[in-house]
């Protein structure tokens, strides 16, 4: 389930995903520590949309990454 208010998260790099699921993770364990059950959820409906992107860029980079290497063995060059 992913938070109504959260934008598209494609224009951002990598790293400010990285850095932004592990702000959310902090602000979750603070969320839990005061009791306040709503707004855990909250954040983790947001977490779960970064997390989502996190993985869906790492899939993507792997399959680059195994074409890449079906290619580099197809492809011979001569001098």
């Amino acid at each position: 389930m992913y938070h109504p208010l959260q934008g598209s998260l494609k224009d951002l790099s990598l790293d400010e995903i990285i850095t932004k699921t592990s702000d959310l993770h902090q602000k979750l364990v603070f969320a839990q520590r005061m009791g306040n059950y709503q707004l855990a959820t909250q954040v983790r409906m947001v977490l779960a949309g970064y997390q989502e992107e996190y993985q869906k860029r790492m899939v993507e980079a792997a399959e680059k990454a195994r074409e890449d290497r079906r290619l580099k063995d197809k492809v011979k060059i001569k001098k």
